[in-house]
């Protein structure tokens, strides 16, 4: 019992956090690990702790989120709208709780994407199960926090819109390349 109410107490926590943080201010640096029975607003008083649950069965940050919408692929070329993308950086939530897709540490060095199925972001950009990204642009990717560092380094330091994206599929280096846009 000491340990659900520990796990109670950290959740709220955490939603004390997440309902003080700026909007504007990324996630990344946010731990979920809560139940959703765990992980409650108390100041909520409407008494039916089931009222916001979705009845689709799909979580509701999910409503919404179509990654094959926001990705064109054009004569081999992903599509990208640097808003969409924006919204991505800023809100990953929805990627995280609705995409299953994972980036697991390799013991040599590394990281190999897993379970990018159809219709989730990392599929839609071209990567598949088992891919190993190696670089992207010419900076190494040893970790997912070096894709997070070079992308921010190429895309708000030097306004990069441009992306070649080198990874290792089975036992052939492949380039995916992308490209961001703006509109109006």
């Amino acid at each position: 019992m000491e340990q659900v109410e520990d796990l109670a107490a950290e959740c709220r926590r955490d939603l004390e956090l997440f309902n003080d943080k700026d909007p504007m201010e990324p996630l990344f640096d946010m731990e979920w690990e809560c139940k959703p029975a765990l992980c409650t607003d108390e100041s909520d008083t409407s008494g039916d702790p089931t009222e916001e649950v979705p009845t689709t069965g799909e979580p509701a940050e999910c409503f919404g989120w179509n990654p094959s919408a926001i990705v064109d692929y054009v004569a081999g070329v992903h599509y990208m709208d640097a808003d969409d993308v924006g919204d991505v950086v800023n809100s990953p939530l929805p990627l995280v709780v609705c995409d299953d897709a994972m980036l697991i540490p390799l013991i040599a060095g590394g990281f190999e994407i897993i379970q990018a199925d159809a219709g989730e972001l990392l599929y839609e950009l071209g990567m598949r199960n088992g891919d190993i990204p190696l670089e992207i642009n010419g900076f190494p990717l040893e970790s997912p926090e070096d894709a997070m560092l070079a992308m921010h380094e190429l895309w708000y330091i030097e306004n990069e819109t441009d992306f070649e994206l080198e990874i290792l599929r089975g036992v052939s280096n492949i380039t995916l390349s992308y490209t961001l846009y703006f509109t109006l």
